[in-house]
């Protein structure tokens, strides 16, 4: 989570390495005056600054001189969104693994020029739950649709209804969230929180929930309608696959011809300059005020 807590800094970072006396009398930079931008990490985030910069060089919106510096603590670019090959030859995407749609169409331009063919994929997801269903005759009875909060109903009795009672009361919470793990009991209650939100998003993330806001979750964590809740936790087992058969099935995009998503943020960094890199390099410390990084063999800029 570091090297995401960087990124996320790396912009205000870039804008503090600014000297005000660079600065036109309207705040806008002037842009025959060198400038260094430094951005911690390579990320997916990183990326986008960094190509936001080149096309600002380009569009002489700053100077040829523009000097910027990626640094990144592992031998590849594209941070939690890379890929790793075992010894056995098997690809796995670390985290970001859906990257194919997008509101923003600046993003969907890069991603498409990134990737030239794409595979269109049924969505297929399932959350492994035998600690709480515990069904060892049936392994797949373990196993319920993505959501969890949409597949209550799949639980056992107990626990369903408690978990129903606690997301009705909390429909009526109006307490202001302080943070993410906040924001998920307010909006789950505590027992699926528990059983599953907590631990789901803390894998996800790597952090504790405590140590992440909660502004970026409006159309990511989906909500459950509490009518159509209550009605499901009604019906049978049988019932209910019934009614997940019948639905529409979505799908997702994923690169064709790629050994994992990490391919995707290699191809975008490969239209950057490569010295523009610094790979193996993790920041020790930064300091604002005096605008260095610090690198081990105390390398710093």
């Amino acid at each position: 989570m570091n090297n995401r807590i960087a990124i996320r800094k790396e912009t205000i970072v870039a804008k503090r390495y600014v000297n005000r006396s660079n600065m036109k009398d309207d705040g806008v930079m002037k842009n025959n005056v060198s400038k260094r931008f430094i951005i911690i990490g390579s990320g997916p985030t990183a990326l986008g600054a960094a190509y936001r910069l080149r096309e600002l060089i380009e569009e002489g919106e700053l100077p040829n001189s523009t000097e910027v510096i990626v640094f990144e603590k592992e031998a590849d670019v594209g941070g939690l969104a890379r890929s790793l090959t075992d010894r056995k030859g098997f690809t796995w995407d670390l985290g970001v693994h859906v990257t194919g749609w997008s509101k923003y169409h600046k993003f969907m331009n890069v991603i498409n020029r990134a990737v030239s063919e794409w595979n269109n994929i049924p969505r297929s997801v399932k959350a492994y739950m035998r600690h709480v269903i515990d069904n060892e005759d049936n392994v797949e009875a373990n196993y319920v649709p993505y959501p969890v909060q949409d597949s209550i109903p799949y639980l056992p009795t107990d626990i369903k209804n408690k978990c129903l009672e606690e997301i009705k009361t909390a429909t009526k919470n109006s307490c202001t969230a302080a943070n993410f793990d906040d924001f998920t009991l307010n909006t789950f209650g505590p027992t699926l929180q528990e059983i599953f939100i907590r631990p789901y998003n803390e894998k996800v993330w790597t952090v504790p929930l405590k140590e992440m806001n909660y502004v970026w979750v409006e159309n990511r964590i989906p909500r459950t309608g509490i009518e159509d809740l209550t009605r499901r936790c009604q019906l049978s087992l049988h019932e209910l696959e019934a009614e997940e058969n019948n639905k529409v099935v979505s799908m997702f995009r994923y690169p064709s011809n790629s050994r994992g998503i990490g391919e995707v943020w290699q191809a975008i960094a490969s239209e950057l300059p490569a010295d523009w890199f610094r790979l193996r390099s993790k920041v020790i410390k930064l300091d604002p005020e005096r605008r260095t990084v610090t690198i081990p063999k105390s390398f710093s800029c």
